[in-house]
């Protein structure tokens, strides 16, 4: 799939989402804080599979070092975003 299709589709979600009631949004965003929480093993481990490319990509000057410090989480960062989706 393209990004443009991609987009495209964001777009069509956001207009549909819009419309939702606003009990229904918030029961959809306890439901993903819910889920962040419940996965956060599984969320950890990938991350640390990506950490690891891009390391590779770090010592080959292809992605700055700060980026690849942004993208690692920690159990810590998860349960802030869980409460900030909350």
């Amino acid at each position: 799939m393209q990004v443009h299709d991609v987009a495209r589709r964001a777009k069509d979600a956001a207009l549909r989402l819009a419309t939702l009631p606003t009990e229904t949004k918030n029961q959809a965003l306890a439901a993903i804080a819910a889920a962040l929480v419940q996965d956060q093993a599984k969320l950890l481990e990938a991350n640390g599979f990506d950490v690891e490319r891009c390391r590779a990509l770090v010592a080959r000057g292809d992605m700055a070092q700060p980026l690849l410090d942004r993208l690692k989480l920690t159990a810590a960062k998860v349960q802030d975003m869980a409460a900030g989706v909350h």
